[in-house]
């Protein structure tokens, strides 16, 4: 369908939902968007699909059209070569760097959900927690991620084993193996029942992520 016509057609139906066409009217005549408006437009796209795919992975719900999307928005935006990165907050924003180290260490759009709440507590764990100790020099995130998810064995609460492998696995730092391999060195010392915990955190983690990353060709056919 052309998407001049496209638009059009929405327009006439919809007069309310116009600025969801923006994009399409800012094509050219050859359907063709402006550099500079898609790479304005990127960074806000990729946020919102990733959390979109985020909360997909975390309730096992497959998304196959976010991951799609996602995967060729650069192709929509009519982006050529990598995409340009996008600089951090100040650290003395002390909230903006701590929610960004906050998704640094779990995952883009984890920090959404917090976002939302109003209390000292959520405060208190972006400003300092993720602020100041995540974002400290010294230590890179995989390695302290390595260092909470020894804490996390030791008191055997799966949910929390699963943030942490979680954030491990979008972030590429560890692989599945990797992590199952975790799990079978810290059953030695915290003991098998906090292990067996442990385990169930990871492997959740684990196919929650296999579960949302788009299908192979062989698996396509």
């Amino acid at each position: 369908m052309d998407a001049a016509r496209l638009a059009e057609v929405i327009d006439a139906a919809d007069p309310e939902g116009r600025t969801l066409l923006q994009l399409l009217r800012m094509q050219d005549a050859d359907g063709v968007l402006p550099e500079a408006v898609g790479r304005q437009i990127e960074p806000l796209m990729t946020k919102d699909l990733d959390a979109a795919r985020d909360l997909a992975a975390a309730f096992g719900v497959q998304a196959p059209l976010v991951e799609t999307v996602r995967t060729q928005a650069r192709r929509t935006l009519h982006l050529d070569g990598e995409p340009a990165p996008v600089p951090p907050p100040a650290k003395d924003d002390v909230h903006a760097y701590g929610l960004h180290m906050m998704d640094r260490a779990y995952g883009p759009g984890f920090s959404t959900a917090i976002q939302e709440a109003d209390d000292l507590f959520s405060a208190e764990t972006v400003d300092y927690l993720f602020a100041q100790v995540w974002g400290r020099e010294g230590l890179s995130v995989r390695d302290r991620r390595l260092l909470t998810l020894g804490v996390a064995a030791t008191v055997g609460r799966p949910e929390l084993v699963q943030i942490i492998a979680n954030g491990a696995l979008v972030n590429g730092e560890l692989s599945a193996d990797q992590l199952r391999e975790a799990v079978l060195h810290l059953a030695v010392y915290t003991g098998w029942c906090k292990a067996t915990a442990t385990h169930t955190g990871v492997t959740a983690a684990i196919d929650a992520h296999t579960a949302a990353q788009p299908p192979t060709a062989q698996e396509q056919k």
